[in-house]
């Protein structure tokens, strides 16, 4: 639990004794939210990539042109 604790502090919980546990339950949660993170990230690099494969396309036909 301590290893735990260290990166995800969230789903560790310490009893009246001082013992540490992890809280297996609230990693799902946290893996939607990290996922969803992810899924915002991706999209926003899929229309960069986008922008920058149109922007090559238009370079590419201005340099043929010439």
């Amino acid at each position: 639990a301590q290893d735990v604790e260290n990166v995800i502090p969230e789903i560790v919980s310490t009893n009246s004794e001082w013992k540490k546990s992890v809280e297996y339950a609230n990693i799902s949660a946290l893996t939607v939210e990290a996922l969803k993170e992810q899924h915002k990230i991706i999209e926003a690099q899929k229309k960069q990539i986008d922008s920058l494969e149109k922007r090559l396309e238009q370079l590419e036909h201005i340099i043929l042109q010439k």
